[in-house]
């Protein structure tokens, strides 16, 4: 059973992909059920499907518990569903998976799996911590502090309750403690992208609604790109992925750039982009959209943030921490075709080597039958 907090598919989110991972590594090895917020789709094949109902009853207690256990207010996103009845629904199960640390409070108490997982992904105190960093209302920053005190608390108690907790980053384990391993995200690996023409010198991707990307993205109009566009005055922009805000969406079609969201299939969105600019200054676990860039053959710019947990794509890469230097940097490549190739087919062959979801499947399956033969 794998319990996931919001609808896994598609899978434009990490933990939507996580969900999906967890689905392709079982499907064929067990029977999957997947508990979920209910919507109407249809699902995939092969997975049974019980949506969690909205429930007043279960938000009004899950209000008063987070008040009384002083637990993160963040986590009553998924307070008001009827995961019990769901879980119940879903009949006995020989391992239960819990997506995201949010979702512990409100769902442990009725797993009666043999063995139980939490799939954290990453450390959702460290990532409260940087919002409170990078708030610029000092409301804001209070209130996140509070948040990463909390989630600091409630991920300790997590580590003790299940069986294995999972994250994508081993620089985040010490937070749960000694029962965490690290099992990475990884990329599906496609077809190589030859030496077709690509329309866009440069791009970016990611869910555009996380602080962190929205950040990114930001600086990377505002700042990196009109300079960019002042030394190649034709260069193109790509912006990709989901959920974009009303502001960077008024960006499209203006000054070269195009906005896209949801952008469809990344695979074929990053292989019509030459190099991949990533400004990122915050985020915890590790950063997917580099590991995705490097699967298609991009050439990448990028700061030390970006390559957080990927070392070995960092070594094929321009890392850059001064975003006053992005642009320089961008341009050199943009002129030199054949060493921003070079760096793109570099950086693909690291990412089939090391970074394909075909051996982050296999962990994954292990992990959850482990014992239960």
């Amino acid at each position: 059973m794998i319990i996931a907090p919001r609808w896994p598919w598609p899978p434009h989110s990490g933990d939507r992909a996580r969900a999906n991972l967890w689905v392709e590594a079982l499907r064929g090895r067990a029977e999957v059920v997947v508990v979920t917020p209910r919507r109407d789709d249809a699902g995939e094949p092969g997975v049974r499907v019980i949506g969690a109902r909205l429930s007043v009853a279960a938000l009004l207690a899950g209000v008063a518990r987070a008040l009384r256990d002083r637990l993160p207010l963040h986590t009553l996103a998924a307070a008001p569903y009827a995961w019990a009845a769901a879980i119940r629904e879903a009949g006995p199960v020989d391992c239960a998976v819990v997506l995201l640390s949010r979702l512990h409070p409100w769902v442990y108490r009725s797993l009666g799996a043999k063995r139980r997982l939490l799939d954290a992904i990453d450390s959702a105190s460290a990532g409260m911590a940087e919002r409170a960093a990078a708030a610029r209302n000092p409301l804001a920053r209070l209130f996140w502090r509070r948040e990463a005190r909390a989630m600091t608390r409630l991920e300790r108690e997590a580590g003790t309750k299940y069986d294995r907790v999972i994250l994508v980053s081993a620089a985040e384990e010490h937070a749960f403690g000694e029962r965490a391993t690290t099992v990475a995200m990884g990329v599906d690996v496609g077809d190589a992208p030859g030496t077709h023409v690509r329309p866009y010198d440069c791009g970016f991707w990611g869910r555009l609604a996380y602080f962190a990307n929205s950040r990114a993205a930001e600086a990377l109009v505002r700042d990196i790109w009109p300079e960019i566009r002042r030394r190649r005055p034709e260069a193109t922009l790509f912006i990709g992925g989901a959920d974009a805000p009303e502001w960077l969406r008024r960006y499209d079609g203006r000054d070269g750039i195009t906005v896209r969201s949801p952008a469809g299939d990344r695979g074929a969105a990053l292989r019509a982009v030459r190099v991949i600019l990533l400004p990122v200054l915050y985020g915890t676990g590790v950063s997917l959209k580099t590991a995705e860039a490097a699967e298609a053959g991009c050439a990448i710019v990028g700061t030390p943030m970006a390559f957080r947990g990927a070392p070995d794509l960092g070594a094929a890469a321009i890392v850059e921490p001064d975003l006053g230097r992005f642009a320089e940097r961008a341009v050199s490549l943009l002129e030199h075709t054949a060493a921003a190739r070079a760096a793109g087919d570099a950086l693909r062959a690291i990412a089939v080597s090391g970074h394909s979801r075909d051996r982050i499947r296999e962990r994954l399956a292990a992990i959850a039958l482990e014992g239960l033969d």
